[in-house]
């Protein structure tokens, strides 16, 4: 159940996101017109008349939000999804404009309500404060729909804040794995030139040892 009772639709698929996507746009455009109506002349037409379009439409949203951020945790992602979500923030925007208006409206018939006997109040201390609770509402609920609206904002700009970072990401372990290869083939270079310069050494100790043994050996024998 959403806010003064009104039952949330049931939205199990991503068809039935979008059409209830549908009814809230309707719901917004009900919401702008009734308020714009000359008919409302009071605070009370306008509890009978908008009113209950502003509940339908806080349950509906709700709803929408409740479903989107269901499947987005699943991992469910596609385009599809993202589609509907993309309408989602465009109808919120809408509905936060019409709430806007829907309150501006409100204030100004219960200040025509509370001028209309000539200074004198002819509401009641009750209907006062319950005219006013019900401005402060609808106050929270657009700013409500103003923090949805900038959450699916932040999602995407995160989203695209990290693809840019796992780009970033592959390009450095792309150039690290080059500098590594370059490092091995470095190393393989200089190990053949070690074992190349220790076979030059052998064979000078080597030619070194012939030569001394054919100068050593002929002297020891004329000694003897």
């Amino acid at each position: 159940m959403a806010a003064n009772g009104v039952p949330m639709p049931v939205i199990s698929t991503l068809e039935d996101a979008t059409a209830t996507l549908d009814t809230l746009r309707s719901l917004t455009t009900s919401i702008s017109t009734a308020a714009a109506s000359p008919a409302l002349q009071s605070e009370r037409d306008f509890t009978a008349n908008v009113v209950p379009k502003l509940d339908e439409a806080t349950a509906t949203y709700q709803a929408l939000a409740t479903f989107l951020r269901e499947h987005k945790r699943s991992r469910a992602d596609g385009s599809g999804f993202r589609d509907v979500q993309r309408a989602f923030v465009r109808v919120m925007q809408d509905l936060q404009h019409a709430q806007h208006e829907a309150t501006a409206k409100r204030e100004a018939l219960c200040d025509a309500d509370f001028l209309a006997g000539n200074g004198q109040a002819s509401l009641s201390a009750q209907d006062i404060q319950t005219a006013k609770e019900e401005v402060l509402e609808a106050g929270e609920l657009a700013q409500e729909a103003a923090t949805v609206n900038a959450l699916f904002r932040q999602v995407g700009a995160l989203v695209s804040e990290q693809g840019e970072g796992v780009s970033q990401i592959a390009t450095k372990v792309d150039a690290i794995r080059v500098e590594i290869g370059k490092g091995v083939d470095e190393l393989q270079h200089a190990r053949q030139l070690q074992r190349e310069a220790r076979q030059k050494y052998l064979w000078y100790l080597c030619l070194a040892t012939l030569v001394l043994a054919a100068i050593v050996v002929p002297v020891v024998f004329a000694l003897k």
